[in-house]
């Protein structure tokens, strides 16, 4: 049976490393796609990623139990995302064709994909490159949603309260951003 998160935690805060490992194991598949969708660079997402664990296993003893802990990860790496954002605006201008032109490009299928087929594997980069290039095309708002919604699978309620916005207005960015992907990759194909 899967330990929660809250008993991690206190496995974690009485010297049990393999506690801290196991909470690792359990949302890395789900934060660096959300990070790769966010930040539309790789080299971005993997530096953010990294520093997010790093801050989780510092600031750990200041967590709150209210706080459901999925939203606080995603919190603090959201919070680093805009902090390297505000120190690094000229490359978050030129994020998205960097990313789409990268030769070295790793997607979160490439990340959780164990596949060795080659086929297979070509047409998971095909289909992510379409996503990417359409995920570019959103506004940051929609694109924070739709990676945490898809690739975090957080409710909107933990949306809202995550970006501090109502409900309504997570699902109507939602909503938009579907539409606008919608229309991209249907422009693509």
């Amino acid at each position: 049976m899967q330990k929660d998160d809250d008993k991690l935690i206190e496995e974690y805060l009485k010297g049990d490393e393999r506690a801290f490992k196991e909470l690792f194991e359990r949302y890395k598949t789900k934060l660096y796609p959300y990070l790769i969708s966010l930040c539309l660079d790789k080299d971005l997402a993997e530096d953010i990623f990294q520093e997010t664990f790093v801050k989780i296993s510092e600031k750990l003893p200041s967590y709150k139990k209210e706080n459901k802990f999925s939203s606080w990860i995603f919190t603090i790496a959201r919070n680093i995302f805009l902090d390297k954002k505000k120190s690094a605006k000229e490359k978050f201008l030129n994020s998205s064709l960097a990313f789409e032109n990268s030769e070295d490009e790793v997607s979160p299928q490439d990340y959780l994909s164990e596949s060795g087929n080659p086929h297979s594997f070509l047409e998971a980069e095909n289909k992510t490159k379409a996503l990417s290039a359409a995920m570019g095309k959103l506004s940051e708002e929609q694109r924070e949603i739709i990676a945490l919604r898809h690739f975090a699978g957080l409710s909107f309620k933990e949306i809202s309260e995550n970006l501090n916005i109502p409900i309504g207005t997570a699902l109507a960015r939602f909503s938009r951003g579907l539409d606008k992907l919608r229309e991209s990759l249907k422009d693509m194909q």
